[in-house]
């Protein structure tokens, strides 16, 4: 068990590091990601919580360790929510880039080699047709990481209220 200290922090999703050594833990009630130290079955919060945007959620790291990906799924108010770029490899790390990627990106991954981000965005598709914020159909988006930017590749419509996305072992199917 691990305390967060604030008992409405949502803790929602963790990563843990390539090298077992740490974990990225999204709390969806407190807009934050805590990184968090792992020795053995010691697990602890260390003092670095990290600030990518509102409602964070998903969240994965990079096979090597160097990054990691956060969707924020903001206030659920129809405006454009993001995802946001963490550089491990810096002390301490931090979100280095964010990109938009329409309402409600609900879960994200990343190819292992790396190179491919894959979100499925709910994009209206999970509201009611009244509520002027509605569309037909989610979204799936491809991202890369060049430099330290969030770079869409491409997307594609894909079904009403999308719950996830994952890669094939060898990264060529999504």
């Amino acid at each position: 068990k691990v305390d967060t200290g604030n008992p409405k922090s949502g803790p929602n999703h963790a990563a843990i590091s390539p090298d077992g050594k740490f974990a990225l833990l999204t709390r969806f009630g407190d807009h934050m990601t805590t990184v968090l130290s792992i020795d053995g079955c010691k697990v602890e919060m260390t003092k670095r919580n990290i600030f990518a945007g509102l409602q964070p959620d998903a969240i994965e790291i990079t096979s090597d360790g160097a990054w990691a990906v956060v969707a924020n799924i903001g206030m659920g108010q129809g405006d454009a929510d993001t995802i946001s770029l963490i550089d491990l490899k810096l002390t301490p790390p931090r979100v280095v880039d964010t990109a938009t990627t329409g309402q409600s990106p609900e879960h994200l991954t990343i190819s292992r080699d790396g190179k491919w981000i894959a979100v499925s965005v709910q994009n209206g598709s999970n509201r009611a047709a009244a509520s002027g914020f509605s569309n037909r159909d989610g979204l799936v988006q491809i991202f890369t990481i060049k430099g330290r930017k969030l770079v869409k590749v491409t997307e594609a419509v894909q079904g009403g209220w999308p719950q996830g996305v994952a890669f094939s072992r060898d990264g060529k199917t999504l």
